[in-house]
């Protein structure tokens, strides 16, 4: 970093499934986690989506991964 120079802080939320592959990554600008990108597998899904830290979860996921779903041709 240099004085007087543009920082930019990022955090890295990760959470892994039971075999220990990454199941959700979240990055988030610092000092806020008002807008943070989401990166989520769900089933064989893997989405991608930008909303506060809070507002990331599995149900939110899920619904995604549904209307992703509902798209598909039969």
């Amino acid at each position: 970093m240099q004085p007087g120079g543009i920082t930019r802080i990022q955090r890295y939320y990760a959470r892994l499934n039971d075999n220990g592959q990454l199941a959700r990554l979240v990055v988030c600008q610092a000092p806020s986690e008002a807008l943070c990108a989401h990166y989520a597998l769900v089933g064989k899904y893997w989405l991608t989506y930008h909303a506060a830290l809070a507002e990331g979860d599995e149900m939110l996921d899920a619904g995604l991964a549904g209307l992703i779903t509902s798209w598909r041709r039969r």
